[in-house]
């Protein structure tokens, strides 16, 4: 792990200012321009001039106990396993411009991400394990197969007319992404 910082905290500052306060180690970065494609929003930059136009790139790299932060943590972990595509929910977006600075620092390339809608139910609370919504293991232990559970995707996704068990070899050739005309949206409300 020492190598992996110090690599990281060498690489970095070319582009930004460390310094440690307690309680954590950040990383600051004054007067960049940071740019990211998006599968969906196309491409975004984001002017960093301290703070004025946007806020600053000021993140924590390591916590007071000790622990390597986030936003370090899966930039490395993406950079090391080779990671090409990242798929996620849009509540991640602004997490982008920090990783994809921090993996050109580590020297990794950088995944191709696409933020997605965030699956919500009726009353408009977001399906996750925080919120304790529905998960592809309960579904699978419901006896939702694979095939249903793609098919549903596709179907809130605005890519099919009506759920149906669908392969994901099948999707893949035949269901061209910009059929997805769902993922438009910032949620989706799944019945």
């Amino acid at each position: 792990m020492k190598k992996i910082m110090k690599r990281l905290l060498t690489g970095v500052l070319t582009l930004a200012t460390v310094f440690t306060a307690l309680p954590v180690t950040q990383v600051h970065a004054a007067d960049s321009v940071y740019t990211t494609t998006d599968g969906k929003a196309g491409t975004i930059v984001k002017i960093d001039n301290g703070g004025s136009e946007v806020s600053s790139f000021e993140e924590s790299i390591m916590n007071a106990d000790g622990q390597i932060a986030y936003q370090l943590a899966v930039s490395y972990d993406d950079g090391a396993m080779g990671i090409t595509h990242v798929f996620r929910g849009e509540d991640l977006f602004s997490s982008t411009f920090y990783q994809t600075a921090i993996l050109k620092e580590l020297g990794y390339p950088v995944p191709t991400y696409a933020h997605l809608p965030l699956l919500m139910d009726k009353e408009g609370n977001r399906l996750s394990k925080r919120q304790h919504g529905i998960t592809i293991r309960d579904m699978r232990a419901a006896g939702v197969t694979a095939e249903e559970i793609i098919g549903k995707l596709l179907f809130w996704a605005g890519a099919i007319p009506k759920p149906e068990p669908l392969s994901a070899t099948y999707a893949e050739k035949n269901i061209p992404f910009s059929d997805c005309r769902n993922l438009k949206q910032k949620s989706i409300i799944v019945r």
